[in-house]
């Protein structure tokens, strides 16, 4: 009875430990959000600036990372910019330039990814002036 007691309790918390890692993660820390970002279009699911919600600017727009290091954004009009990847204190960022162009000069900022999937990227900036926080994501179309 003893054996019969043991294994059922070994069983159990291989299966318990076996669920907890189950959890749906995010894509392998080790691929490159380069990689991810270059494969397909984007659109912004979310835009808030320092507490005010700007989404609906976006709406629309469908964003495509390209290898050479610029960004097209087509929708009512076709935006072009540049785009990089950094490490900045051993933390991971996106560089976004759209340069003086209306409304897309908001996203012009050092972007912080603060977690990314194979179909969302979410991307923090906070402001160096006013300490407000920025949030920006983009989900895969």
């Amino acid at each position: 009875m003893k054996y019969y007691s043991q294994t059922v309790l070994f069983f159990s918390l291989l299966l318990l430990f076996g669920m907890s890692c189950a959890k749906d993660a995010p894509v392998n820390n080790n691929a490159s959000i380069n990689d991810i970002v270059k494969s397909g279009t984007w659109q912004i699911s979310l835009y808030n600036d320092k507490g005010v919600v700007k989404t609906s600017n976006f709406a629309g727009y469908n964003f495509a990372f390209n290898s050479n290091g610029t960004v097209t954004a087509t929708g009512a009009s076709n935006v072009s910019g540049t785009w990089s990847v950094i490490s900045d204190s051993g933390k991971q960022k996106v560089l976004l330039n759209f340069g003086s162009v209306s409304l897309f000069n908001e996203l012009n900022e050092d972007w912080e990814v603060a977690s990314k999937t194979a179909t969302e990227i979410n991307l923090a900036h906070v402001s160096g002036g006013d300490g407000g926080a920025s949030q920006l994501t983009l989900k895969k179309r």
